[in-house]
This record gives structure tokens, C-alpha cells and sequence, in this order.
């Protein structure tokens, strides 16, 4: 592992400092972090050089002119001129506190912080009038975030930071954790209302969810309505010939249907010498003026003239099969907000009023589309036709567009929609889980459940925990059996003491054994980073696991029991209890002290991350091994 020199890791130094005429921001803060330093993280891997960051400072208001900006630069130690184009490197980190003030240039000013996580918008207070500041804490949520500026409820300044981790490299770990995480239960990396986002394309899914439906709405929402008023001015019609029954003296325009109309229903015929439609006497046949009847006799004929008649007219209907597509995929999208909006009410983020007076605008601007004079008159849609006018048409193409947007869900990679994820140590516990399932089943054949089991009943997409999460498998070399478990709960009422949950629950048994070997291994997304000349570098020298958690180990061991069948008397269950934590070196950690216990006493730790597998495929590779040997039992 390469080590670089520490760097000062003062809590007050200026990270960003941005200038106006209408006011001035500052944020300050600690620009490194001491893990990611001692890890050498989110460097080049050929060079050693810091990686580039995403940063961004976007004037969204003609008042707001002349701004200066000036970001911390890693490299050089201290703050340096900033221009749209120039490279910014990584200064805002995980778990880590930034103090934001905003001073005015003039305390009448309406001027507020907006951010779309709650949290994060309480923070931000007004200090007095002139000033604004509070504490942003990102917790272990990473990736891009904004920050707002609003004068009188308008946007007039955008910042756009990335928030680094500080325990796993974010293009290396990182990426390929979340690609490893979407192959097996895509809708995992999804979740809304966070700190942070990941730049995302769109992407083909037969399982979208609420939460991909409502992030890509609010992204295309401004063309959708753009592309119903430009519809509006012009909207697809055809022409329909339209039959009235009128007095003939009114009539303007008839065809031959009215000349079959009157022969259905001669009773709207009345004698007159001067009529224009001549009959014959014995109803043989019917003429018009100067024609022959059917015997070309006109000895019998009687002369008539229509009392009413059909008249014929040529309207324009706007009831056609693009304008049912419009109608039918509006009133979808507004069932769907609904849905969303019960989901808001009902679930834990409903404290936020924005999302749901967000949502409530967009239900209401949907419903006065659906009023539009062109749209009442549609009918139903019964097919779908996908015509040269809604791939052409201005104003269609469009809507047809958004309309596949609609139904498509979201991969992360770069690309023209954006996702806020999941705090950072709830992802890698996941991953741990689907990661552990890949290994097992490239090994053993599942019998019983082919995946994890996601929840997807609600806004917010989520494994499964206990029983229900249960995946079995049969070694195939020695027939063994296992069972892989997501945060279970062991013994449930019949407990002893309390209850324990540990995050994974790995179960074997061997072909004619009779008790069942229990391995417990817990994700941990953090680590010590050994610092040099800390106590823990003293102790073992390099990073690993921190000793609490080993300790929650021992404490699995002797607390996950069960009773005996002979006796009747609560005996220890678990064979091994193992922490899972996020480091890359694992040819530095086969020396460690912690993973040394591990085949001592059967407590001890293991690393844990894309790329980094190995040292937890042995482990696994040698249980599998044993579970083939005679049951000493």
C-alpha cells in the first residue's frame, strides 16, 4: 500500500469561497480526510495523481453578475481562482462535517438555501438579517450534490459538489460495487430525497419502480407540458362526414345517402305537381328530375317533394388515435402521482412538504391538460397505433418521447437524468448479502429461492429480511447443504436474553449430520486506518476492522444459542462470527492480527470488496471443504 504524508486536517479552513454583488458564500471545513489519506484512495493508479472531481458553479439569474469564485485545491493547500472548465479535485468527503455562511449584501434581501433533502435545508438558518449559515453534514451518502441559492423563491445560483467516500475508492470500489449490486436487484440503488445522485441514463427494465417513475418525471415534466401547449395551437384532426335530419327548405348540401334515406322512409314524401322527385305509381321506382324511372314510363308518375332530408356536412373531429394515445397516457401519469403521493403520505418521508406540494403542482397541471378543448372530446384508447404523426408531428414526437422515457427505468452511468442513492453503508451491506449469494452459487446448486428477495410494494425498494430472504443450496461435490439468510432474527420470542440480528447468517449441514454448523458475518462499512503512531497501528500495524466490532463478534457467539434436543439446555450455536469491512489490500491483511484469529478462536474479520474477494473465497472454499469430511459428531 502506498503512503503519502498527512496533511493538515484543520476543521477550519476555507473550502469554497464564492463573490456577487448580491451577496457572499463560504464553506469551510476539513479538505482531507485522514482515512482516504492513509488508504491513498481515489488516486491514478499509474501516476499516483489525485482524480478529478465533479464541481460546478451555475448562474441561473441575469441579476447575479460577477461572481469570483475561489475552491481549496488539494494539491497546492490552499484556495485558487475557479473558471467553468477548470479541474477541481477531491475536497468534500463522507461522514464529515462543512460549515456554510451566507452574508448579504443587503439585509432586505429575501435571500434562502435550498437543498431537496429535508435535513439538510433545516440546517441552514438565518443568523440575524444579514446572515445565513448552519452545518451540512452528508453522513455516508456520496456522490453529486446541489446546493441552492433562492432569491424571493427563485433559483440564482446552483453548486454542484461530490461527495467522496472515505473508506473505498470511488471509481475503482465504488462503480463496480454498484454494477455488481444492479445485476442482481436493480432496484436496490434506487432511492429518493437524498443528500447526493449519481449521474444515470435510461435504460430498459420490465420491473420500474415508483422511485425511477417520479425521478424521471420531475425531469421531463417542463417538455411534456411544453410539448401539450405546442399541440394545443395545433392538434391532429381528420375530417368525418356528419348527417343531420333537417326541414328541406334548409338543406344546403346532400349526397346519395339522403336519396336512400328517403327511399327507407318515404313517409317524409308529400305530392306536389311541381315536385323535383318523380315516383312511380306503383312504387317501382324513384327518380330525380329529368330522369327515367325503371320501367321508362313517366304515364304513372307522381311528383314529390321531401318534407325533411339529410343534410350532409363535413366536420373536423380531433377524436383520433394520437390524440386517445395522449389522453390515455396523461391519465395514467396522473394515477401514478397519486400513488406516489399515498406512498409519501404513508411513509417516513412524509415530514417533507416539498415532494408532496411538488407532486401536487404536477397532478394539477396534468389535470388542466386533460381539460384542453381537443382532449375532451377523445374517446377511450383501444389500440395503439404508432403512426407517422406521433414519430413526426411537432409536439407528438415529443410527447411520444416522453411517454418512453415514461416506461423506461434508470442505469447508473453517465447519462442525462440524475438518482440519489442509498446511504453508503446500507448499499454495502446489501452487496455483501448479493455478493456472498454469487460466490455460494458459483459453487453449489440453489434448491430453493434463484435470488434475493426484494421488497417492492412500497416507494422505496428494499431486500427482504429474515426467513422470507432464505436462499438454500446443495454442495455439489460433497451434497452438503447451506442456507444464506439477510438480517435474521434469531429465536424470536423463545430467546433467552435479547434479541440478535446479525446482517448475514450463513447455515451448513453436512450429508448425515445431525446439528448444523452457524457462521455469522456482519458488514461493517468501516474500518481504522492504522494512522501512524496511533494506538491501533501500534497494536497491528496495518488497517482493519475496529475492535468494537470484533467484540460484537464474540458477543454473536455467546448469545445466538439454541436448546438442545438431548438435555434441553441452551448450548452455543455459532461456529465462526466474522466481520466484513471495505479494504482493497488483501495480501497486507493475510498478516493481520484479526484475520489470523479467525482460525484460532473462530472470531476475526475479513476484507470486503469488488476485486477484493479472495481471502473470503478461501475461508468459504475451506468450510466447503470440511462440510465433505465424516461428521465427527
Amino acid at each position: 500500500m502506498t503512503s503519502y504524508p498527512p496533511a493538515s486536517l484543520d476543521s477550519g479552513i476555507e473550502l469554497l469561497r464564492i463573490e456577487s454583488p448580491l451577496f457572499e458564500l463560504y464553506m469551510a471545513g476539513e479538505p482531507l480526510h485522514e482515512t482516504a489519506e492513509r488508504l491513498a484512495l481515489h488516486r491514478d493508479a499509474d501516476t499516483g495523481e489525485r482524480i478529478p472531481a465533479q464541481f460546478d458553479v451555475q448562474r441561473r439569474s441575469p441579476r447575479l453578475t460577477g461572481l469570483r469564485v475561489r475552491l481549496f485545491s488539494p494539491q497546492n493547500g490552499a484556495l485558487e481562482p475557479w473558471e467553468k472548465g477548470m479541474p477541481a479535485y477531491p475536497c468534500f468527503y463522507e461522514t464529515k462535517s462543512y460549515e456554510l455562511t451566507l452574508i448579504k449584501a443587503d439585509p432586505a434581501l429575501d435571500l434562502t438555501f435550498h437543498h431537496e433533502n429535508l435535513n439538510l435545508r433545516r440546517r441552514i438558518k438565518p443568523r440575524g438579517r444579514s446572515v445565513l449559515s448552519g452545518t451540512l453534514d452528508f453522513g455516508s451518502e456520496i456522490g453529486q450534490s446541489e446546493l441552492e441559492i433562492r432569491l424571493n423563491g427563485r433559483a440564482v445560483l446552483t453548486i454542484t459538489l461530490e461527495i467522496f467516500p472515505a473508506k473505498l475508492d470511488y471509481r475503482r470500489d465504488y462503480v463496480r460495487l454498484m454494477e455488481e449490486v444492479g445485476e442482481e436487484a436493480y432496484d436496490l440503488s434506487f432511492d429518493f430525497l437524498r443528500r447526493t445522485y449519481r449521474p444515470t441514463e435510461e435504460t430498459q427494465t420490465p420491473r420500474q419502480s415508483l422511485t425511477e417513475f417520479h425521478t424521471i418525471l420531475r425531469r421531463v415534466f417542463d417538455r411534456l407540458e411544453s410539448a401539450m401547449a405546442r399541440i394545443a395551437l395545433h392538434p391532429h384532426h381528420r375530417l368525418e362526414s356528419e348527417h343531420r335530419l333537417l326541414e328541406s327548405g334548409r338543406v344546403r348540401r346532400t349526397d346519395r345517402s339522403s336519396l336512400e334515406d328517403l327511399r327507407r322512409h318515404p313517409q317524409r314524401l308529400r305530392a306536389d305537381e311541381d315536385g323535383w322527385l318523380e315516383v312511380d305509381a306503383g312504387a317501382a321506382g324513384a327518380r330525380g328530375p329529368g330522369g327515367s324511372g325503371r320501367n321508362g314510363s313517366q304515364q304513372n308518375a307522381v311528383r314529390y317533394v321531401p318534407t325533411h332530408l339529410r343534410e350532409a356536412r363535413r366536420t373536423l373531429s380531433t377524436d383520433t388515435d394520437e390524440n386517445r394515445f395522449l389522453r390515455w397516457m396523461l391519465e395514467r401519469t396522473a394515477r401514478r402521482i397519486e400513488t406516489l403521493r399515498g406512498e409519501l403520505k404513508s411513509g417516513r418521508f412524509g415530514r417533507d412538504p416539498l415532494p408532496e406540494r411538488e407532486l401536487e403542482r404536477m397532478g394539477r397541471r396534468i389535470g388542466t391538460m386533460l381539460n384542453m378543448d381537443f382532449l375532451r372530446e377523445t374517446g377511450p384508447m383501444r389500440r395503439m397505433n404508432v403512426s407517422l404523426v406521433l414519430q413526426m408531428a411537432p409536439g407528438y414526437r415529443e410527447m411520444y418521447k416522453v411517454h418512453l422515457l415514461l416506461l423506461q427505468g434508470l442505469s447508473l452511468r453517465e447519462g442525462l437524468l440524475r438518482l440519489s442513492l442509498k446511504d453508503m453503508a446500507q448499499l454495502y451491506e446489501y452487496w455483501c448479502f448479493l455478493k456472498l449469494h454469487r460466490l455460494l452459487a458459483q459453487r453449489c446448486r440453489v434448491i430453493r429461492g434463484v435470488g434475493p428477495a426484494v421488497d417492492r410494494s412500497g416507494l422505496f425498494p428494499s431486500l427482504i429480511r429474515g426467513s422470507r430472504s432464505r436462499i438454500e443450496y446443495e454442495h455439489r461435490a460433497s451434497g452438503a447443504r447451506l442456507s444464506l439468510l439477510y438480517n435474521p432474527s434469531m429465536l424470536g420470542r423463545s430467546r433467552p436474553t435479547t434479541e440478535q440480528k446479525p446482517d448475514l447468517l450463513l447455515t451448513l449441514r453436512r450429508v448425515g449430520g445431525a446439528a448444523e454448523n452457524v457462521f455469522v458475518l456482519d458488514a461493517k462499512y468501516r474500518l481504522d486506518p492504522a494512522v501512524p503512531g496511533g494506538s491501533y497501528d501500534s497494536l497491528y500495524a496495518a488497517p482493519g476492522p475496529l475492535e468494537e466490532d470484533i467484540n460484537v463478534m464474540h458477543r454473536y457467539r455467546d448469545a445466538i444459542v439454541r436448546r438442545s434436543e438431548s438435555s434441553g439446555e441452551y448450548e452455543r450455536s455459532v461456529t465462526s462470527a466474522c466481520v466484513l469491512f471495505p479494504y482493497a489490500d488483501e495480501k497486507e491483511f493475510a498478516g493481520h492480527h484479526f484475520y489470523r484469529s479467525l482460525a484460532k478462536v473462530g472470531v476475526g474479520a475479513l476484507p470486503f470488496l469488488p476485486g477484493s474477494t479472495q481471502l473470503a473465497e478461501r475461508w468459504l472454499d475451506e468450510r466447503l471443504e470440511a462440510a465433505g469430511l465424516p461428521d465427527e459428531r
